[in-house]
C-alpha cells in the first residue's frame, strides 16, 4: 500500500480544533437524545452540498522502509463498541459518539509499515466486524463503522486484520454505502466521501480479488452506475473512477455481467439518460483498455458467432444488428477496447451473406468517419478490405460504400487522395444507382473542400451529365451546376478587388459543359439545363451590377459552340414568350369552358396549341393534361402575372415579385400544375435579359468609356458588347427605353466604338419596330453621313436604320451618291458595298431598284470578271475573311450583292423586277461554281484564297435561293449538282463551312429535304472528325423524321435513296471499273450505316431494284444507273444477312422522282431486269474485302421513335388518310393548286396503306390503266422488289454531284468570315449562324415569326398578338389555316457537330489540325 504524504503543521492544528468542536457537538446531541429519545444526526458538520476537504493524515512509510520507520501505533480509544449484554445494547447516540471518537483517532494514525499488524488495533477490529455494527439499523452507525474499517485496513496494510467471512462482510458494507456519495444533498454525504477517499487513497479495493465475490462486484458496478447523478462534483467522479479502475485492474477475471454493465453505459440512449454515467464508463474503458480488450472481444465473439449462424441473404436477426450498433457506439466512446473486435469486422466483409457484409461495411464506415486516418494507420488491412467493397457484386454494398466514403472525406480530407481514383471509377459503374451516389459524393466533397477536386475528377463528373439514364443525368447536372455556383461564390469572396477573374479559369468551363448538353436535343435534359442556368449558373441576385457581372463572366469563358448553345436558350425564350402570349389569349377565349360563340373553333385551336407546347416536355401526355387543367382553372390573376414576367418593359424587381406570387397561386391549384408551369415560367421570364439588365449593362459600358469601371471589365468589355447584340437580336423590345440614349451617342459621334455599338443596337431594334425610328432631321443627317463615310459596320447599320425608318429620300440620295462613285480605287468601297447590300435588302423598291443596272454592270464587268494583280506562287488557298485584302472582300461582297435582291423576296411575292435579276444572278453563280471560283475573263488569274471564298459564297447563295419557292422552278438538277460539288471541295474550309450550313438549312427545313443526299458524298472525307459529325447529323435526322407526326411536310430519309443512286451514277469518278465501284460503295455504305434499319431495309432494296425499270433523264444511256442499282442490291442483301434481317417484298409504293427518271416500256423493262450489268468478279471480290457491313440493332434504331409515331414499315411514303388530311388542313390550310396537281409526282406524299389487290382479286377495287401497267411491272421485278401503286413519283428534289476529293484536311475549320453580313439576307435569317441546339428537333410550328420580344414589347395595348401578320401559331390558336409551305423556323441550326461533340468528350479534346498548306501542296 502507498504511504501518505506529510501534512503541514498548520493543517494538523486546524484539524485538531475541528475534531474538538465535533466532540463537543456530539456530547450536546447525546444530552438532547436522553431528553427526547434516540436520534442520529449527521456525523459531520460540513455542508451537505459541498465536497469535504481532502483528508490531512500523517505520512505513511512503505512497508520495510529501514530509513524512515514510523513510531508504533498506540490507540488511545478504550471504549466498547459492542454491548456485552445483548439485551441491553448501547444507545445509538452513544454508539455514534464512540464511533466518531474512534474514527477521529484512527484517521490521524500512521501505518507503521511493520511486518505484523499493530496489536492495539486487534480489539477494535474484532468489535467493528460484529454483525450488530455491520448490520445496524441506523445508517449513521453503519457508515461510521465503514469509515473506521476503511481506516483499519489502511493502518494494517499490507495485512488484512479480518478473517475471510468478516472480510467479505466488510466489503459488502463498503459496496452498500459507497453509492451514497453520488447524492451531495444526503445527510451523510461527507462521511460517504471520506469513506470513498480513504479506500481510494489506500488502494484497499485491490483486495476484492481475494474474495472471489463476483456477485458483489457486479452488484457494486450496477449500483454505482444507477446511483450516478447529473450534479456530481468532478472530485467525486475522479474518486469513483479510480476506485472502479482498481477493481478492474487487480481482478484476475472479470465477470461478463460487468462487461455488460460497462458497455450498456456507452450507448447513445444511456448518454442521453445519464451523461455522467456515460462519461465515467468512457473514461473507465479508456483507462483500462488493455484489461478490457480481451473481455470485449470475447463478448462480441459470442454474440456475433451465435447470431451470425442465422444470418442469410433473406434474414437479418435483430440481435446481430444490435451488436453492430453497439460496436459503433463503443467506438465513438472508447475505441481502444475494440482492438481485437475490428479484425472480426474485417472478416465479416468477406462472407457471402449480404446482411453481414452490409453491417460490417456500415460499422467500419462509422468508425472511419469517427477517426479517419487514425484507424487507417492502425488497421491498414482493414482499410484495404473496406475499400475493396467498392467492387462488391451487390449494388447496395457499392452504394453504401460510396456514401460512407464521402462522409469519411468530409471529416478527414486527407483520405481523399486514397479514394479519388475509386470514386472516379464508380462514376462509370454499370448500375445507375451507384453512379448517382458517386455523383452526390463528389458534390458533397466539392462543396466542403473544393480544392480537392482536380480537373480529372471534374471531367469525369461532367461526363455523367450525358449519361443514358435520366436519373443520373439529373443528379449530375444539379451537382455540376451547384459546384459552379459554389466555386464562383468562393472566388468572389477571395477576390473582392477583381471580381470575375480570381481562379475562374479552373472551373469556368463547367458552365460551358452544361450548356453543351443542349445539343443532345433531349426534352428532359433541356429542362434540367434551363433550371441549372436559372438557379445556379445565373441566379437572380438582388444586386443589379453583381447579376450582370455574373452573366458577363459566364459568357466570357464560353467557346463558340457553347456560346451558340447559350443563344439557343435566348431563342427558345423568345419563341416561348410568343407561344405563351397566344396560349394566354386562347385561355381567355376558352373562359374555363364557358364560351358564348365559336366554341368548337376555340377549343380546336386550344387543343392544337396545347399539343404543340407539350412537345417540349419529357412526358407530352402529362403536359397536355396539365395545360388543359390550367385553361379550365381560368385564373385571371395568373394570366396577368405571366404577362408581367414576360413583358420587356418590366423591371427586375417586379419580375421577381410576380414570379413568387405566380408560383404560390399555381401551387394552390395543385403541385403537378405548379411543377409544369415552373418550366414554362423559366422559359418566358425576362429576369435574365430584361430591361434592368440592359440598363445596367449600358451604364457599365458608359463608365468604361470614361475610365470609371473596374479592371476586370476591360478584359470582358467585348463580351459585354456581344451580349448587348445578342439581346438586341432576340429581345429588341427591351431597348425601347434606350432609343434616346442611342441617338445621344450617335449624333455627336465623338466616340467611334460607342457610335458603332449604338448604331448596331438601333438597327436591330428598328428591324422589329420600324415605327419607332427617330424622325429628327439631325439624326437622319447623321445616319446618312455615317452611311457614306463611316466604317464598314457603321455604314451598314446606318443604312438599315434609314431604310427601316422609311427615310426614302435619304436612302435614295445615299445609294445614288455611292453608285456615282463606284470605283475600285475608292477607299470606302467595302463600306459602300455593305450599304448597297443593306439597301437591296431593306429599301429595294425605293432606293436600290433605280440604280440596279449600273450596280450590276460594276459588279460583273469591273469586279468579278477582272483581276488587278497576279497572285504569288506561294499564295494560300484559304485566308480568313477578316484577313483578306480589299480586292478579296470586294469580290465576295459583289457576289452577295448580285443575289441579295432575290433573297429579300417573301414567300408568295411576285416582283417582276426581282425575277428579271434572277437569270443574270444565277448565271453568275453557275459560272463561279463551274469554274472553281475563277470567272475572270482576262488579265491575271484570281487568287486561290479568293476563289475558295467565291465558291463557298456561291454555294451558300444557291442554298438560300432554294429556300424561295418562286425561284425553285429556275433551279434544275444541274444547279443542284453544281452546288453539291462543294461537299468534296479540295479546300477543307470550304467543305466544312458548306456542309455545316447545309446541315443547318436541312434541320430547319429551309431547303428541299432531298438535299440531304449531298452529305453522303462525305463518305471519303479525309478529316475523320468532320466525317463523323456529318454522319451523326444524318443518323439523328433519319431518326427524327421517323419520329415526327404524319402532318410533317418532310418525307422519310429512306425515300431519298433513289436520288442518291442517281447522284452516284453521275459522279465523275464512277465507272464499272473495280476501283471506282469500291469508291461508289463508300457513298452507299455511308447512307446505309446512317439510315437503314430492319424496318426499312425492304424499302431500300425495292428502290434499288426499281431503278432497272426506269431510265435516266440526265444521261444518254442508263448503264451506270443500272450498275449502281445492282451494287446497291448486293450491299443491302449482305447487310440484311449479317444483321439477320428479313428481306421481304415491300408492300407500299416505291418513291422515285419523276424529275430524275422516266419509265421504260414494259418490254424493255422486262429485258433490262433479266440483264446483269455488274461483273461477277466484283461480287466475289467484295466478300473478301475488309469493308464489311456494320451490324446494327433494330431495337437501337426504333428506340428513338416515339410511341405515337407510325412505323416506317407501314408509313414509308407518308400517305395522308382522311383523318390526317383534316388535321393537316387545320394546321396548314391545305395544299396549293400546284401542289395538288403534282400530288402524283411528289415522293414525299406517297401513300402509306398496305398494298391492296391490284389484279382484280376478290373484293379488290377496279384498276386504272396505269395501275394495270404497274401491276405488270411488279410481276417483272418479282424476286427483287414488290411494287404497287403509281410507280415513279414526282419530287422537287434534284440530285447533287461531285467528284471525290483526296485532299488532306488542312488546319482548323473556319466559316466564311463574312457571315455577319448574312444577318441581312432575309427576314428569317436574323441570326443565321446561331446554334439553336434545343428546338433543332422536330419543329411543328413552321411559320415565319419575328422575335417575340418585339411582339410582346409593342403589345402594351394590343396584347401579345403579332405585329407583322399571323403566323402558324396564330392559325393554331384561332383554328384557322394557312399555306403549309409558309413555315416558321428558328434561327438556322448548324447542328452537324452535335453528336460527335458528345462522343469526343469521353475521348478528350479535339486535336489541333496542322497549319494550312501553302502553294502547290495546298492546291494538291
Amino acid at each position: 500500500m502507498t504511504t501518505k504524504k506529510p501534512a503541514a503543521k498548520a493543517a494538523k492544528a486546524a484539524k485538531a480544533a475541528q475534531t474538538t468542536a465535533q466532540k463537543a457537538a456530539q456530547k450536546a446531541a447525546a444530552v438532547k437524545e436522553a431528553a427526547h429519545g434516540p436520534s442520529v444526526s449527521p456525523a459531520s458538520p460540513a455542508s451537505s452540498d459541498a465536497v469535504p476537504a481532502t483528508r490531512q493524515t500523517p505520512a505513511r512509510t512503505s512497508t520495510g522502509d529501514s530509513h524512515a520507520a514510523a513510531p508504533a501505533v498506540r490507540l488511545q480509544f478504550n471504549e466498547r463498541l459492542v454491548s456485552t449484554n445483548p439485551a441491553k445494547p448501547i444507545a445509538v447516540s452513544e454508539l455514534v459518539r464512540r464511533l466518531q471518537d474512534l474514527h477521529g483517532e484512527l484517521k490521524h494514525l500512521e501505518n507503521p509499515g511493520a511486518d505484523t499488524p499493530p496489536e492495539s488495533l486487534a480489539a477494535v477490529c474484532k468489535e467493528l466486524v460484529s454483525k450488530s455494527l455491520l448490520h445496524h439499523k441506523d445508517k449513521g452507525v453503519r457508515i461510521l463503522t465503514a469509515c473506521c474499517l476503511a481506516e483499519l485496513l489502511r493502518l494494517n496494510a499490507p495485512h488484512v486484520p479480518f478473517d475471510v467471512p468478516s472480510f467479505r462482510a466488510v466489503f459488502e458494507l463498503f459496496f452498500q454505502l459507497i453509492p451514497g456519495v453520488t447524492d451531495s444533498k444526503h445527510a451523510y454525504f461527507a462521511l460517504s466521501y471520506e469513506l470513498l477517499e480513504c479506500l481510494n487513497a489506500a488502494k484497499s479495493f485491490t483486495l476484492v480479488s481475494k474474495l472471489n465475490a463476483d456477485e458483489l462486484v457486479v452488484a457494486f458496478f450496477d449500483n454505482i452506475f444507477k446511483a450516478v447523478r447529473q450534479d456530481m462534483s468532478q472530485s467525486v467522479i475522479v474518486c469513483l473512477l479510480d476506485l472502479l479502475q482498481q477493481v478492474i485492474e487487480d481482478s484476475q477475471y472479470l465477470h461478463h455481467d460487468i462487461i455488460d454493465i460497462l458497455l450498456a453505459q456507452l450507448s447513445p440512449s444511456q448518454k442521453a439518460a445519464s451523461p455522467t454515467a456515460h462519461q465515467i464508463a468512457c473514461e473507465l474503458c479508456q483507462a483500462s483498455a488493455d484489461k478490457l480488450q480481451r473481455y470485449v472481444c470475447q463478448y462480441f465473439s459470442d454474440i456475433l458467432v451465435a447470431a451470425g449462424k442465422n444470418v442469410t441473404d433473406d434474414t437479418n436477426p435483430e440481435q446481430f444488428r444490435a451488436a453492430h450498433r453497439l460496436i459503433i457506439d463503443i467506438y465513438r466512446a472508447a475505441p481502444d477496447i475494440l482492438l481485437n473486435v475490428i479484425p472480426q469486422l474485417e472478416e465479416e466483409l468477406k462472407v457471402d451473406a449480404l446482411p453481414m457484409r452490409m453491417l460490417a461495411l456500415t460499422s467500419l464506415g462509422e468508425m472511419l468517419v469517427q477517426s479517419g486516418g487514425t484507424l487507417i494507420a492502425i488497421y491498414p488491412s482493414v482499410w484495404k478490405s473496406w475499400c475493396d467493397r467498392r467492387n462488391d457484386k451487390n449494388v447496395t454494398i457499392r452504394v453504401e460504400w460510396i456514401k460512407y466514403c464521402a462522409w469519411v472525406v468530409s471529416k478527414h480530407q486527407q483520405v481523399f487522395v486514397e479514394v479519388k481514383a475509386d470514386l472516379q471509377q464508380k462514376l462509370m459503374d454499370p448500375d445507375e444507382r451507384v453512379r448517382v451516389e458517386a455523383i452526390k459524393a463528389i458534390g458533397t466533397i466539392g462543396s466542403e473542400y473544393p480544392h480537392l477536386l482536380d480537373m480529372d475528377t471534374l471531367k469525369a463528373l461532367t461526363m455523367r451529365c450525358r449519361d443514358k439514364k435520366s436519373s443520373v443525368r439529373s443528379d449530375a447536372i444539379e451537382v455540376v451546376a451547384g459546384l459552379y455556383n459554389h466555386l464562383h461564390s468562393l472566388s468572389q469572396q477571395l477576390s473582392t478587388d477583381a471580381p470575375g477573374e480570381h481562379g475562374l479559369e479552373s472551373y469556368a468551363w463547367l458552365a460551358g459543359d452544361l450548356l453543351e448538353l443542349l445539343y443532345l436535343s433531349d426534352p428532359e435534359t433541356t429542362i434540367l439545363v434551363e433550371k441549372a442556368v436559372c438557379i445556379h449558373l445565373l441566379p437572380q441576385l438582388p444586386n443589379d451590377k453583381e447579376r450582370v457581372q455574373r452573366i458577363i463572366t459566364l459568357l466570357h469563358y464560353l467557346n463558340e459552340k457553347q456560346h451558340k448553345a447559350f443563344l439557343s436558350i435566348l431563342s427558345r425564350r423568345a419563341n416561348s414568350i410568343y407561344e405563351m402570349g397566344i396560349f394566354i389569349q386562347q385561355c381567355e377565349r376558352y373562359n374555363g369552358g364557358i364560351m358564348d360563340a365559336d366554341a368548337e373553333s376555340i377549343e380546336k385551336g386550344l387543343n392544337t396549341l396545347v399539343a404543340h407546347m407539350s412537345g417540349s416536355f419529357p412526358d407530352p401526355k402529362k403536359a397536355q393534361t396539365l395545360l388543359h387543367k390550367f385553361a379550365s382553372v381560368n385564373d385571371r390573376r395568373v394570366y396577368q402575372l405571366i404577362r408581367a414576367i414576360m413583358n420587356p418593359q418590366s423591371d427586375f424587381k417586379r419580375i421577381v415579385r410576380d414570379q413568387k406570387e405566380l408560383q404560390k397561386r399555381l401551387e394552390q391549384h395543385g403541385g403537378s400544375l405548379a411543377e409544369t408551369f415552373a418550366v414554362l415560367q423559366r422559359r418566358v421570364s425576362l429576369a435574365l435579359v430584361g430591361r434592368t439588365t440592359i440598363e445596367t449593362l449600358m451604364q457599365m459600358l458608359h463608365d468604361a468609356r470614361r475610365g470609371l469601371q473596374e479592371d476586370w471589365f476591360a478584359v470582358m468589355e467585348n463580351t459585354a458588347k456581344q451580349l448587348m447584340r445578342d439581346v438586341a437580336t432576340h429581345f429588341p423590345a427591351v431597348y425601347q427605353t434606350q432609343i434616346q440614349s442611342f441617338v445621344e451617342i450617335i449624333v455627336p459621334g465623338q466616340e467611334g466604338a460607342a457610335v458603332g455599338d449604338a448604331l448596331e443596337a438601333l438597327a436591330r431594334y428598328l428591324k422589329t419596330f420600324p415605327q419607332d425610328a427617330p424622325k429628327d432631321a439631325a439624326v437622319v443627317a447623321k445616319l446618312q453621313e455615317l452611311a457614306l463615310s463611316g466604317s464598314p459596320e457603321q455604314a451598314k447599320h446606318a443604312m438599315i436604320a434609314l431604310a427601316q425608318g422609311k427615310h426614302t429620300e435619304a436612302c435614295t440620295q445615299t445609294v445614288q451618291t455611292i453608285v456615282s462613285n463606284l470605283s475600285l480605287d475608292n477607299d470606302k468601297l467595302v463600306a459602300h458595298l455593305l450599304v448597297l447590300n443593306a439597301a437591296a435588302r431593306y429599301a429595294y423598291q425605293t432606293a436600290y431598284r433605280p440604280s440596279v443596272m449600273p450596280i450590276m454592270n460594276f459588279i460583273i464587268k469591273q469586279v468579278l470578271l477582272a483581276n488587278r494583280s497576279e497572285p504569288s506562287d506561294d499564295a494560300l488557298d484559304w485566308i480568313e475573311y477578316s484577313d483578306l485584302d480589299k480586292d478579296g472582300k470586294v469580290k465576295i461582297l459583289c457576289l452577295k450583292l448580285a443575289v441579295k435582291p432575290l433573297l429579300s423576296m417573301a414567300d408568295g411575292e411576285e416582283d417582276s423586277s426581282k425575277m428579271d435579276l434572277a437569270k443574270p444572278a444565277l448565271k453568275l453563280l453557275r459560272s463561279v461554281l463551274d469554274n472553281a471560283g475563277e470567272i475572270a475573263s482576262s488579265g491575271p488569274s484570281t487568287s486561290p484564297a479568293f476563289k475558295s471564298h467565291l465558291r463557298l459564297t456561291a454555294g451558300i447563295c444557291m442554298l438560300k435561293l432554294s429556300r424561295r419557292k418562286q425561284l425553285r422552278p429556275l433551279l434544275d438538277a444541274i444547279d443542284t449538282k453544281r452546288t453539291a460539288l462543294l461537299v468534296q471541295d479540295p479546300v477543307f474550309y470550304v467543305r466544312n463551312a458548306f456542309a455545316t450550313k447545309l446541315c443547318a438549312f436541312i434541320q430547319s427545313a429551309q431547303v428541299p429535304s432531298d438535299y440531304v443526299i449531298m452529305l453522303m458524298l462525305m463518305a471519303h472525307e479525309p478529316d475523320v472528325l468532320l466525317k463523323s459529325q456529318i454522319k451523326s447529323f444524318v443518323c439523328r435526322r433519319a431518326k427524327q423524321m421517323r419520329a415526327v407526326d404524319d402532318i410533317s411536310n418532310s418525307p422519310l430519309l429512306e425515300n431519298t435513296f433513289g436520288g442518291l443512286l442517281h447522284l452516284v451514277s453521275h459522279h465523275p469518278d464512277f465507272s464499272a471499273a473495280q476501283d471506282d465501284l469500291e469508291s461508289a460503295e463508300g457513298y452507299l455504305q455511308f447512307f446505309l450505316d446512317s439510315v437503314s434499319t430492319a424496318e426499312n431495309v425492304a424499302l431500300l432494296y425495292s428502290i434499288a431494284a426499281k431503278l432497272k425499270t426506269v431510265s435516266d433523264k440526265h444521261a444518254l444511256d442508263s448503264d451506270k444507273l443500272y450498275v449502281i442499282s445492282e451494287v446497291a442490291q448486293v450491299m443491302i442483301h449482305d447487310r440484311a444477312s449479317s444483321n439477320s434481317w428479313t428481306l421481304q417484298s415491300w408492300p407500299g409504293r416505291v418513291p422515285l422522282s419523276s424529275k430524275l427518271f422516266d419509265h421504260l416500256p414494259l418490254s424493255d423493262a422486262s429485258a433490262n431486269i433479266k440483264r446483269a450489268y455488274l461483273d461477277q468478279d466484283f461480287i466475289k471480290g467484295r466478300s473478301q474485302r475488309s469493308r464489311t457491313p456494320v451490324k446494327r440493332s433494330a431495337a437501337h434504331d426504333t428506340s428513338f421513335r416515339s410511341s405515337a409515331a407510325p412505323s416506317p414499315v407501314s408509313t414509308p411514303s407518308r400517305r395522308t388518310d382522311s383523318a390526317t388530311k383534316r388535321k393537316k388542313s387545320m394546321l396548314t390550310g391545305g395544299s396549293s393548286d400546284e401542289e395538288q396537281s403534282n400530288s402524283d409526282d411528289d415522293a414525299s406524299a406517297s401513300p402509306v396503306a398496305k398494298r391492296k389487290a391490284l389484279a382484280g382479286g376478290a373484293g379488290g377495287a377496279r384498276q386504272t390503266p396505269r395501275q394495270r401497267r404497274l401491276s405488270k411491272e411488279t410481276e417483272l421485278v418479282a424476286g427483287q422488289a414488290a411494287t404497287s401503286g403509281s410507280g415513279a413519283r414526282g419530287d422537287d428534289a434534284v440530285t447533287p454531284l461531285r467528284r471525290s476529293s483526296r485532299a488532306v484536311a488542312p488546319a482548323k475549320p473556319v466559316v466564311d468570315g463574312d457571315d455577319d453580313d448574312d444577318d441581312d439576307d432575309d427576314s428569317n435569317d436574323d441570326a443565321d449562324d446561331h446554334m439553336d441546339a434545343v428546338d433543332d428537333g422536330v419543329e411543328t410550328l413552321t411559320a415565319k415569326q419575328p422575335k417575340q420580344s418585339a411582339r410582346q414589347g409593342k403589345a402594351k395595348q394590343a396584347g401579345p398578338s403579332r405585329a407583322k401578320g399571323k403566323t402558324r401559331v396564330d392559325e393554331m390558336a384561332d383554328g384557322s389555316t394557312e399555306q403549309e409551305d409558309q413555315q416558321m423556323h428558328t434561327d438556322p441550326v448548324e447542328e452537324a457537330i452535335e453528336e460527335v461533340e458528345e462522343e469526343e468528350a469521353a475521348a478528350g479534346k479535339r486535336p489541333r489540325r496542322a497549319a494550312p498548306r501553302r502553294g502547290a501542296a495546298a492546291k494538291k
